[in-house]
């Protein structure tokens, strides 16, 4: 997948790998898991995800609901235990 660029807390570009893009077949909404790349404490990659602009596929916006919550987490849940 393409690289991604979001904005830090700083308004800083921050380049960002695309790790998976998929769809809500639901409700036709597309989600992005990606990573800067960075760890957290424990050493853990940090994982973010996302929901893709309807209107401009540039541009993520923030998950809006628990229930997308759930719905990415079952699919990066679902993602990690294949890999394993």
């Amino acid at each position: 997948m393409k690289d991604t660029f979001v904005l830090d807390v700083d308004c800083e570009e921050v380049t960002c790998e695309v790790i998976l893009g998929f769809t809500d077949d639901a409700t036709g909404k597309e989600y992005i898991i990606y990573t800067d790349n960075s760890s957290d404490e424990d050493d853990q990659l940090n994982i973010y995800a996302s929901q893709v602009d309807p209107e401009d596929a540039d541009n993520i916006l923030p998950i809006e609901t628990e229930e997308e919550y759930a719905f990415v987490q079952e699919v990066l849940d679902s993602m990690m235990s294949e890999e394993e």
